[in-house]
């Protein structure tokens, strides 16, 4: 069996096609998540308690989409940053004490980006990895490689 040339193109096309909205589909639907979900559950009902600042090793390798601050580690001279902390508030870590390691992710960038303010709150989407990151700023339970970037519009 034979296909047309015009056929084959079309079939080609299409899959293509399909290809590139599958791609965008799946970035689309990371999964969001929660800082508080970065918490173990709580072991005790004492309201004194105090919560632990374990990982949750149930979080390893899930790609995810995660709101928060900036805190710039590395840039160049342009200013564009490479890494940096993501933190749930603004004015985390710039302040002593940090928040403790399981409410900070360490993340890195393969393309350096323009951080305009600090004061921006940012979508970031990667897969996040329980390992342990430890700098004179503040240690984290949690790396990610960012894959995306985006302002998160309240």
């Amino acid at each position: 069996m034979t296909i047309a040339p015009a056929l084959s193109l079309r079939i080609a096309a299409l899959a293509v096609l399909l290809a590139i909205a599958l791609s965008g589909a799946r970035a689309q639907d990371a999964p969001k998540l929660t800082w508080e979900e970065m918490v173990p559950a709580k072991t005790s009902d004492d309201p004194l308690a105090v919560t632990s600042s374990a990982p949750v090793p149930a979080l390893d390798g899930r790609t995810v989409q995660l709101p928060g601050f900036i805190v710039p580690l590395e840039s160049d001279e342009g200013g564009l940053i490479s890494e940096f902390l993501l933190v749930p508030y603004f004015g985390a870590c710039i302040h002593v004490p940090p928040p403790p390691p399981n409410q900070l992710v360490y993340v890195t960038l393969e393309e350096p980006f323009n951080l305009v303010s600090l004061q921006q709150p940012y979508w970031i989407e990667g897969t996040l990895q329980v390992e342990e990151y430890s700098s004179e700023v503040a240690d984290s339970h949690y790396t990610m490689r960012a894959d995306r970037i985006s302002k998160y519009n309240y």
